[in-house]
């Protein structure tokens, strides 16, 4: 392992025959250290660098907010035998969510129970 250390910082075979002993037992003599290496820094010439000219990025333009939703803008045709969420009094907001969830008509039994539970009272129900 020393062998491959040694390859590894640089060690010239003839400098690893005359650091190491003959046999392949460890030795208990104190290691044998290489002086570190003088790393060279890059040089800077006195010109400086050719640079490339950026181009200047374009800002995309800022998407317009969507519109705001209005009640108008879920329109549901009154169906006989069907009842609408519009038929009650609910916020535009849970009109809104009714509307992106794609629900234009109450089922059976929501339009037996929307009319009580709007009211604050308890509904228990089958469907």
């Amino acid at each position: 392992m020393l062998k491959a250390l040694k390859k590894i910082f640089g060690k010239s075979p003839t400098e690893l025959s005359v650091a190491q002993p003959a046999s392949d037992a460890p030795s208990e003599a104190a290691p044998h250290y290489s002086e570190p290496r003088e790393t060279q820094a890059p040089q800077h010439s006195d010109t400086p660098a050719v640079t490339k000219p950026r181009r200047e990025r374009t800002r995309k333009p800022a998407a317009p907010p969507p519109p705001a939703w209005k009640l108008e803008d879920f329109v549901v045709e009154p169906a006989e035998g069907k009842t609408r969420f519009h038929d009650f009094k609910l916020s535009p907001e849970l009109m809104h969510a009714i509307q992106d969830l794609g629900f234009p008509y109450c089922t059976p039994i929501q339009a037996q129970v929307l009319g009580f539970t709007l009211k604050g009272r308890d509904a228990i129900g089958r469907a």
